[in-house]
């Protein structure tokens, strides 16, 4: 189980009415609340998809296996995705929840810092990275317009334990204008058929 009510509880604290924190705080729950029931039962979360998701794309194949795409978009820059592929014996997940806000920059270093506080001093959540510098190169000039050396500066983090038991990773991203959550993982469908 996503260990949300923990972390919730600490960035509910004195900083949450600090924009780093509210945003960091509202994506939090969101991503909790949101990719929790795909994480532990996929097949039942298909049944039962998050409120504000809509069907971009359902297909089944042959055997009966399901593949599924939900979204939604809502408010301002609020944005939930989810794939599910569900398999004989697992099922792959892929869940992103996103804030976006054209009118704002987010202050990155007060949200790594937020973050790194959420951390439980006895190491069972560990984070890991921080600037990233990501250059994009069109070696056959294929792409629209010229991409040869663009280069982006942002902020990534892999957020190791939030997940319980799961040995999941989560993929944290930050750039102005926007604050990505993002799971990628198989969940085995043993117990849960």
């Amino acid at each position: 189980m996503i260990r949300a009510l923990a972390i919730s509880l600490c960035l509910a604290g004195p900083a949450a009415a600090q924009a780093p924190s509210a945003i960091l705080t509202d994506l939090w729950n969101d991503f909790s609340s949101t990719c929790a029931p795909f994480l532990e039962n996929p097949v039942a979360a298909m049944a039962q998809p998050p409120a504000n998701l809509q069907y971009l794309r359902q297909e089944q194949s042959a055997d009966g296996r399901l593949f599924r795409r939900h979204q939604g978009r809502w408010g301002l820059g609020q944005y939930r995705l989810i794939e599910v592929a569900v398999g004989t014996q697992s099922a792959h997940v892929y869940c992103q929840i996103a804030r976006t806000s054209p009118d704002h920059t987010f202050n990155s270093d007060a949200m790594e810092a937020t973050l790194r506080q959420i951390l439980p001093a006895d190491g069972s959540m560990r984070m890991a990275g921080g600037f990233t510098a990501l250059t994009l190169f069109d070696p056959n000039d294929d792409a629209e317009g010229d991409v040869d050396g663009v280069s982006q500066t942002y902020k990534k983090f892999l957020l190791e334990g939030a997940l319980g038991a799961r040995a999941d990773l989560i993929v944290i991203e930050m750039s102005s204008p926007q604050v990505l959550f993002t799971v990628s993982t198989h969940v085995s469908l043993g117990a849960n058929e």
